[in-house]
Protein backbone atom coordinates (compact mmCIF):
# COMPACT_ATOMS: atom_id res chain seq x y z
CA UNK A 1 0.00 0.00 0.00
CA UNK A 2 1.47 3.36 -1.05
CA UNK A 3 2.43 6.04 1.52
CA UNK A 4 0.94 9.46 1.57
CA UNK A 5 3.26 12.04 3.33
CA UNK A 6 2.79 15.46 3.23
CA UNK A 7 6.19 18.14 2.42
CA UNK A 8 5.80 21.64 3.60
CA UNK A 9 7.83 24.16 0.99
CA UNK A 10 7.56 27.87 1.16
CA UNK A 11 6.90 30.10 -1.80
CA UNK A 12 6.54 33.97 -2.18
CA UNK A 13 3.67 35.26 -3.19
CA UNK A 14 4.54 37.76 -5.03
CA UNK A 15 1.19 40.01 -4.54
CA UNK A 16 1.46 39.52 -0.86
CA UNK A 17 5.57 39.99 -1.10
CA UNK A 18 5.48 37.67 1.70
CA UNK A 19 6.18 33.64 2.50
CA UNK A 20 3.39 31.51 2.44
CA UNK A 21 3.10 27.49 3.01
CA UNK A 22 3.06 25.28 0.08
CA UNK A 23 1.50 21.82 0.80
CA UNK A 24 2.71 18.82 -1.95
CA UNK A 25 1.27 15.42 -1.37
CA UNK A 26 3.69 13.26 -2.02
CA UNK A 27 3.06 9.21 -3.06
CA UNK A 28 5.71 7.52 -1.68
CA UNK A 29 5.93 3.86 -3.97
CA UNK A 30 8.66 1.25 -2.25
CA UNK A 31 9.20 -2.03 -4.38
CA UNK A 32 11.38 -4.81 -3.97
CA UNK A 33 11.91 -7.69 -5.51
CA UNK A 34 14.31 -11.10 -4.62
CA UNK A 35 15.01 -12.75 -7.88
CA UNK A 36 17.09 -15.63 -8.66
CA UNK A 37 18.60 -17.31 -11.01
CA UNK A 38 20.77 -15.86 -14.24
CA UNK A 39 18.90 -14.36 -17.32
CA UNK A 40 15.59 -13.56 -15.78
CA UNK A 41 13.53 -9.84 -16.64
CA UNK A 42 11.08 -8.86 -14.15
CA UNK A 43 8.94 -5.70 -13.55
CA UNK A 44 9.89 -4.43 -10.06
CA UNK A 45 7.88 -1.82 -9.56
CA UNK A 46 4.80 0.24 -11.90
CA UNK A 47 3.07 2.80 -11.61
CA UNK A 48 -0.62 4.39 -13.27
CA UNK A 49 -0.17 7.94 -13.95
CA UNK A 50 -3.84 9.30 -14.82
CA UNK A 51 -4.87 11.57 -17.23
CA UNK A 52 -3.84 15.02 -16.94
CA UNK A 53 -1.42 14.27 -14.53
CA UNK A 54 2.52 14.34 -14.01
CA UNK A 55 4.56 12.18 -11.66
CA UNK A 56 7.88 13.67 -10.73
CA UNK A 57 9.89 10.77 -9.54
CA UNK A 58 11.95 12.47 -7.10
CA UNK A 59 14.43 9.46 -5.52
CA UNK A 60 15.23 6.09 -7.63
CA UNK A 61 17.27 3.39 -6.02
CA UNK A 62 18.65 -0.03 -7.77
CA UNK A 63 20.57 -2.30 -6.13
CA UNK A 64 21.91 -5.69 -6.83
CA UNK A 65 23.26 -8.58 -5.06
CA UNK A 66 26.25 -9.53 -7.27
CA UNK A 67 27.39 -8.56 -10.81
CA UNK A 68 26.09 -7.82 -13.75
CA UNK A 69 22.26 -6.07 -13.47
CA UNK A 70 20.78 -4.40 -16.56
CA UNK A 71 17.71 -2.03 -15.49
CA UNK A 72 14.97 -0.46 -17.75
CA UNK A 73 12.55 2.74 -16.71
CA UNK A 74 9.98 2.51 -19.70
CA UNK A 75 6.70 3.97 -20.35
CA UNK A 76 2.96 2.96 -22.25
CA UNK A 77 0.18 4.55 -22.76
CA UNK A 78 -1.76 7.82 -23.13
CA UNK A 79 0.85 10.62 -25.00
CA UNK A 80 0.82 14.16 -23.72
CA UNK A 81 2.91 16.93 -25.83
CA UNK A 82 6.29 16.56 -25.47
CA UNK A 83 5.99 12.82 -23.12
CA UNK A 84 7.80 9.23 -25.02
CA UNK A 85 6.37 6.14 -24.90
CA UNK A 86 8.90 3.32 -24.92
CA UNK A 87 12.30 3.48 -22.94
CA UNK A 88 13.08 6.28 -20.88
CA UNK A 89 16.23 5.13 -18.85
CA UNK A 90 18.06 2.50 -18.90
CA UNK A 91 21.06 1.54 -16.59
CA UNK A 92 23.97 -1.00 -15.96
CA UNK A 93 25.11 -1.95 -12.15
CA UNK A 94 28.87 -3.76 -13.12
CA UNK A 95 28.83 -5.25 -9.68
CA UNK A 96 27.29 -5.62 -6.17
CA UNK A 97 25.84 -2.27 -5.18
CA UNK A 98 23.15 0.48 -5.17
CA UNK A 99 22.73 3.14 -7.74
CA UNK A 100 20.89 6.07 -6.17
CA UNK A 101 19.36 8.96 -7.99
CA UNK A 102 17.93 11.85 -5.71
CA UNK A 103 15.60 14.92 -7.16
CA UNK A 104 13.68 17.04 -5.80
CA UNK A 105 10.21 18.37 -7.00
CA UNK A 106 11.59 20.93 -9.30
CA UNK A 107 14.53 19.23 -10.28
CA UNK A 108 13.02 15.31 -10.53
CA UNK A 109 14.92 12.31 -11.61
CA UNK A 110 12.32 11.98 -14.34
CA UNK A 111 9.50 13.59 -15.39
CA UNK A 112 6.40 10.99 -16.64
CA UNK A 113 3.24 12.47 -17.78
CA UNK A 114 -0.26 10.15 -18.00
CA UNK A 115 0.07 6.31 -18.62
CA UNK A 116 2.36 3.54 -17.14
CA UNK A 117 5.89 3.49 -15.98
CA UNK A 118 7.45 0.22 -15.15
CA UNK A 119 11.01 -0.34 -13.69
CA UNK A 120 12.72 -3.59 -15.18
CA UNK A 121 15.20 -5.58 -14.01
CA UNK A 122 16.43 -7.23 -16.95
CA UNK A 123 18.96 -10.20 -17.76
CA UNK A 124 19.80 -10.32 -13.99
CA UNK A 125 23.35 -11.87 -15.37
CA UNK A 126 24.91 -13.65 -11.84
CA UNK A 127 22.57 -11.35 -9.56
CA UNK A 128 21.31 -13.59 -7.20
CA UNK A 129 18.89 -10.54 -6.02
CA UNK A 130 17.74 -7.48 -7.12
CA UNK A 131 15.75 -4.54 -5.88
CA UNK A 132 13.98 -1.30 -6.95
CA UNK A 133 12.67 1.31 -5.16
CA UNK A 134 11.14 4.99 -6.09
CA UNK A 135 9.21 7.65 -5.12
CA UNK A 136 7.30 11.16 -6.14
CA UNK A 137 4.86 13.38 -6.63
CA UNK A 138 1.80 13.44 -8.36
CA UNK A 139 0.62 16.83 -9.29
Amino acid sequence: MPEIRVERHEILDPRKRQFIDQIVPTLTLMRASRVRGTGVTVTAGSHRVAPGSVFQMTYLSIQAGSAELWWALTKTGTLAPGQINGTVDIGYLQGRGVENRSGKVDEPVHSLGPGTFQLRLLQLGSARWAGVAFEGVEL
